[in-house]
């Protein structure tokens, strides 16, 4: 019985830091992301309606970074290093990608190699529909193709989407 234990323990510290830790609210991964569901979101700096507002966003569609959870309240990171907490009502589970390089093929396959079908530009928030090792699937603007991962915000290190 001790072995068995000894292997489970082995097993779980093997697993990447991100997967092992869930939200005490919710279950879910924590960090993950999630997107801006409204046209303005107060972001605050606690977990309350009491906390004064850090900034109102008015980026629907907007990934951020959950990083903790307290409640119906939700701490977030920005694309921009800046974080606060926002009520979960607020935001989506939609996942979305941030483009921020200042131009970005979009390919009709994960490769440098193949055919461009658009441009996006920085700014641009595309559905994200899967994620590869280095590349993304997003829709835009009746746009659908492939990314690199370093092109914008939205994904976690590591993180695969299928």
């Amino acid at each position: 019985l001790a072995m068995g234990c000894l292997c489970v323990g082995l097993l779980l510290s093997s697993l990447p830091a991100a997967a092992a830790e869930l939200g005490r609210e919710t279950g879910y991964p924590v960090p993950r992301f999630v997107s801006i569901d409204r046209d303005e979101a107060n972001l605050r700096s606690g977990p309350g309606r009491q906390y004064p507002i850090l900034a109102v966003l008015q980026w629907r569609g907007m990934p951020v970074k959950i990083v903790d959870e307290y409640g119906r309240w939700r701490k977030v990171e920005l694309h921009d290093g800046a974080g606060g907490w926002i009520h979960k009502v607020l935001l989506s589970g939609r996942r979305t990608f941030l483009v921020q390089a200042k131009s970005v093929a979009l390919r009709t396959e994960p490769s440098d190699d193949a055919a461009v079908m658009a441009r996006f530009q920085a700014g641009v928030i595309a559905d994200l529909t899967r994620c590869l090792k280095d590349w993304c699937r997003v829709e835009y603007a009746g746009y659908d193709g492939w990314v690199p991962r370093a092109a914008g915000w939205g994904v976690l290190p590591g993180e695969t989407i299928e």
